[in-house]
């Protein structure tokens, strides 16, 4: 076959082994932002919507309190409760829409570069889509006042319960959490490999049509003129 073989070879599907590995740190990266996500759903809901000393005495407690320093210098601002609704306006205009792009994005994104024409394209995209994951933030840093954003910064979520304190993790559940993150990462190779291989539509059964007649041509193409301590002028006459 005369026909473009440079072209057609030099699609990111014909390097299983390197498709699959960008599609894997992508779901990793992408699982990292879906885990987030979650978490900050569940710390919300986590802080009480009203303290135990408010609901028996009937003091009406205060949603923040600012934490001072030995100076007596603003520190941090203390989320003591959230109530309902502010909690369904934080999980519908934050965390939910936020964990949809996620999962649409990591979908997305493999189907992106499962269609890749050119290997130098498939990095390209790469760090286009981490571009896009980062949009909210750039916007949130280029036009936010000064001082909003110190005080995001410096807003901490307060679980009064001890038993949702970081402090109080059991060595059993940190070994738990290990293991866990461990399965994360043997789902996420998983994943990447059965994608690349077998879920992806844009050359379906691609390994019989592109990966083993290129196989040959891309060796070819990546394999020395010259061997170690050869002379030159046998292997490569042209600079004569």
């Amino acid at each position: 076959w005369d026909g473009p073989k440079a072209k057609l070879c030099g699609m990111g599907l014909s390097k299983v082994k390197f498709t699959a590995s960008i599609i894997f740190l992508w779901t990793t990266r992408m699982l990292s932002e879906v885990r987030s996500c979650l978490q900050l759903t569940h710390d919300i809901f986590q802080v009480p919507r009203t303290l135990p000393s408010a609901t028996s005495t009937g003091w009406k407690a205060p949603a923040t309190v600012a934490a001072l320093n030995e100076n007596n210098e603003f520190e941090r601002l203390d989320v003591m409760i959230i109530d309902m609704p502010a909690r369904m306006c934080l999980a519908s205009c934050v965390t939910i829409p936020k964990l949809i792009v996620g999962i649409a994005l990591l979908y997305g994104g493999c189907r992106w570069f499962a269609a890749t024409e050119s290997w130098e394209d498939l990095i390209l995209n790469a760090l286009a889509l981490e571009f896009v994951i980062g949009i909210d933030e750039l916007i949130f840093e280029a036009f936010a006042p000064l001082r909003a954003k110190q005080t995001v910064e410096k807003t901490k979520l307060v679980h009064v319960h001890p038993e949702d304190s970081v402090g109080t993790i059991r060595d059993d559940e940190l070994v738990k959490n290990t293991l866990w993150r461990l399965v994360q990462l043997f789902l996420c190779m998983v994943w990447a490999y059965i994608y690349t291989t077998k879920l992806q539509q844009v050359i379906p059964n691609f390994p019989a049509d592109i990966h083993t007649p290129c196989s040959g041509y891309l060796d070819a193409q990546a394999s020395l003129l010259c061997d170690f301590m050869q002379d030159s002028a046998e292997c490569f006459p042209y600079g004569e």
